[in-house]
């Protein structure tokens, strides 16, 4: 009998383990679709991977429109390169939703295309090292690139916890209005 019992917890346990790990790997997956879509310039793709909520505070049209000037723009070519997920927290059930907390980094080169970006190149960095921090912005005059390193979070938000992860990347300077559409508990975790 307490054979019986150790193999049934042990099933029970292994079967949890192997749940968890597929929705972490789910959560992963979607999660790549959203930045290979930013990465790719399918910004029509990228904004539907944008949890549904997030649009009371910036209307979907909007945010299309913002992120087409952002990664289209003739005077400053942005690449993501190197993108590399660091971890995944298990979903919590919060409010008949399941959040996630995604760590992620990833290089970033700005090319300066324009002569008056040019002309504001110390304007710009200053600007860039104040929000990645001055170790993580260089600056390769030859090609007029800022390379950065940067390290973000996001909130993956699933209504089942298994699929159809939608996301927010949390910016600091924007948590006050993110509160209006996530849990404070799920944006001020590390």
């Amino acid at each position: 009998m307490k054979k019986l019992f150790l193999l049934i917890l042990l099933s029970f346990s292994l079967f949890s383990c192997s749940q968890e790990k597929s929705e972490i790997s789910t959560i992963k997956s979607d999660f790549e679709k959203f930045i290979l879509n930013i990465q790719n310039k399918n910004i029509g793709e990228a904004v539907n991977c944008i949890y549904p909520k997030f649009f009371e505070i910036v209307p979907k049209e909007q945010m299309r429109q913002m992120l087409e000037v952002t990664y289209n723009n003739p005077h400053l070519g942005i690449s993501i390169n190197k993108f590399n997920i660091d971890e995944v927290k298990n979903p919590e059930k919060i409010n008949n939703e399941y959040f996630t907390s995604i760590n992620y980094t990833f290089d970033l080169d700005l090319k300066l295309n324009s002569d008056e970006l040019k002309r504001k190149k110390e304007i710009l960095q200053a600007g860039l090292e104040r929000k990645f921090g001055p170790t993580n912005v260089n600056f390769e005059n030859e090609n007029q690139i800022f390379h950065i390193n940067s390290s973000k979070k996001a909130i993956g938000i699933s209504k089942n916890g298994k699929s159809d992860w939608k996301f927010i990347v949390i910016e600091n300077e924007y948590k006050p209005y993110l509160l209006r559409v996530l849990p404070e508990k799920i944006i001020n975790e590390n």
